[in-house]
């Protein structure tokens, strides 16, 4: 009964930070179509604009995107292991969605700056380009552990460790 509690109250506690990293990554994906596009607005200052509140809503978000290792959950069963990681590895999977969105608006600006031939969207395309390279997407956990595609293999990797280590002192609790 406790297990299953643990389980439900994990889950639940990281439904908010996925949605956030969700909208955040379909928000960063709307922008680069309208980049592309560049009908629905005129001027790169209101997509300047919109990036930067994205940012700072991410980044007051940040508390919400959290990550917990309940350790008993790997010792009891590998299939919730193997649940958990799954869990565990979805911000990561958004994180690096968000940022291949980041990379695509990057690509686009870039398309736009060679072909256009007025100097204020120029100058508008370089600032916005600049504020992108400053203020990159990068979210961390405790403000140490980076959240990126990366973290599923890690996780996985840490989880095979100490599996390990615990299969190899199991002969020392035999009765």
């Amino acid at each position: 009964m406790a297990t299953s509690f643990l389980n439900t109250a994990i889950e639940m506690s990281q439904v908010p930070g996925l949605i956030i990293l969700f909208m955040a990554a379909s928000r960063m994906y709307l922008l680069n179509k309208r980049l592309e596009n560049r009908t629905l607005m005129n001027g790169f200052k209101k997509y300047l604009n919109i990036y930067w509140q994205m940012m700072e809503i991410l980044k007051r978000s940040e508390r919400h995107i959290k990550y917990t290792a309940p350790v008993a959950m790997i010792v009891v069963l590998v299939v919730e292991c193997l649940q958990f990681i799954f869990i565990a590895s979805l911000p990561g999977i958004m994180a690096g969605s968000i940022r291949t969105r980041v990379d695509d608006i990057k690509l686009t600006l870039a398309r736009h700056l060679y072909s256009s031939s007025d100097q204020v969207d120029k100058t508008d395309i370089e600032n916005f380009l600049r504020i992108i390279e400053l203020r990159p997407f990068m979210t961390r956990v405790w403000r140490v552990v980076p959240v990126d595609a990366a973290l599923p293999a890690g996780l996985l990797s840490l989880c095979t460790t100490y599996l390990i280590v615990l299969i190899q002192f199991y002969h020392l609790f035999e009765q």
